[in-house]
């Protein structure tokens, strides 16, 4: 459907559709890219996105699911409603305004780096702990539960950095 519409538009030669990619596709594409348009609806959390900002790319989103959790609207890209108009007027803001991409992109790296790093799980990770040692812990498993799954989120989001770099 979507080549169609571009084939209708004239558009083959500045369009290309990649089904899938390696992983050093998508590195050589987020450095050439201004800006991720990223479409998905509710969307569960998302690395797409905290990739892109890595990069140092801000990010056009549905203002749904995990990119709600991701980025800050106009600061580190848009949030938009999910449909076409409210996203060709994100990116018409970047058309208009070249800059936009630099400075916005810059405080989405910045936001991934002080919030979705591996030393910001483990500093969030070791504050739970000592949270939890000065408290007497009645619902042990609960906590231990919850301190679990931070532990395995960071492991998460790290690999994903270190096979990213």
């Amino acid at each position: 459907e979507l080549e169609e519409l571009c084939a209708d538009l004239g558009l083959e030669e500045k369009v290309t559709f990649m089904r899938s990619f390696s992983n050093d596709e998508k590195v050589g594409l987020l450095s050439r890219c201004s800006t991720l348009i990223y479409t998905p609806e509710n969307e569960h959390f998302g690395i797409c996105p905290l990739e892109a900002m890595y990069m140092g790319r801000p990010v056009v989103a549905c203002n749904s699911g995990g990119p709600r959790e991701t980025v800050i609207n106009e600061e580190t890209g848009f949030l938009c409603e999910g449909n076409e108009e409210s996203f060709a007027d994100s990116m018409e803001k970047f058309v208009c305004r070249p800059e936009l991409s630099k400075q916005m992109g810059a405080c989405g790296k910045q936001r991934v780096l002080d919030n979705f790093s591996f030393e910001a799980f483990a500093a969030r990770l070791d504050q739970e702990v000592c949270d939890l040692s000065r408290k007497s812990i009645d619902n042990s498993g609960v906590s231990l539960f919850v301190l679990g799954i931070f532990f395995m989120l960071g492991l998460f989001i790290y690999a994903l950095i270190s096979v990213l770099f």
